[in-house]
């Protein structure tokens, strides 16, 4: 939390400095570069990467270490995982689609499911579109279950190599088949509950709408829309090498990436 609160602080005063007459003559990349070494000196962060772009000009930088002791900092070729922000993505693209009148947030979820999920209401009030946009649907976090009790105990140095074996061969069949099993015990869109499966429901969705796979979806929309030609789900042989390594909590053993999931990366 307090890394999440120096970078959000780096970037207000980046935007301060932008309403500034005097934005010109500050050195932006000793800003980033302050920020940044600070930021590597906490004892669970081993690398970074900051790129800013301001008034048509590029500030990047790169620091620290990608495996203790080794000395190899990344660089412009590092490919980095964005876990989370892959759920503001799905729901760009479910924005997207509503404005293209393909999907109302208003629907239930039902409608899109190829077979009938009596237990995806609560009572007579049922899961809608928006319900999981909202993390308001009433679903557990992950699916499947077993996953949420291997969080429980997240710090543990083992919990990435049991994730990484329970979503080894976790496919679209496998998910709709445990879709069957959640309950819902509160009624949709009053109570806010983090859920990875919900968002994981929104991409299958988006396929249906669209008769399209989601990867195809977000790679369009990301190349057309916002520039970012090199942002994707699935990488090729020589991009894997280029993918940062990540440590677990204070494990000094490299974590291995996580299986991509049924629908890419919806973390």
């Amino acid at each position: 939390m307090k890394n999440r609160f120096l970078l959000i602080l780096l970037l207000s005063s980046i935007f301060c400095l932008a309403q500034s007459s005097q934005a010109e003559t500050i050195n932006i990349k000793t800003l980033i570069d302050s920020a940044a070494n600070r930021m590597i000196k906490k004892p669970l962060i081993h690398s970074t990467s900051i790129a800013i772009v301001y008034q048509g000009k590029e500030f990047i930088g790169h620091y620290g270490e990608l495996e203790e002791g080794k000395n190899n900092c990344p660089d412009n070729e590092t490919i980095y995982e964005i876990g989370s922000l892959s759920k503001t993505f799905a729901g760009t693209l479910a924005a997207k689609a509503v404005c293209e009148k393909k999907l109302n947030i208003a629907d239930e979820v039902q409608k899109y499911l190829p077979e009938n999920y009596p237990n995806l209401k609560y009572g007579k009030q049922p899961i809608l579109i928006k319900h999981l946009l909202s993390h308001t649907s009433g679903f557990s976090n992950m699916l499947p279950f077993e996953a949420n009790i291997i969080l429980q105990n997240f710090i543990n140095h083992d919990t990435p190599a049991k994730i990484n074996e329970l979503y080894k061969n976790y496919e679209q069949k496998v998910f709709l088949r445990d879709l069957h099993k959640v309950k819902i015990d509160t009624v949709p869109g009053y109570k806010y509950s983090y859920s990875s499966a919900g968002s994981e429901l929104i991409a299958f969705i988006l396929e249906k709408v669209y008769k399209k796979k989601y990867e195809k979806l977000l790679t369009d929309y990301l190349t057309k829309n916002i520039a970012m030609q090199n942002t994707k789900i699935t990488l090729s042989n020589q991009e894997a090498k280029k993918l940062a390594v990540g440590y677990h909590s204070d494990n000094s053993v490299i974590t291995p990436p996580m299986p991509k999931l049924p629908w890419g990366g919806i973390r």
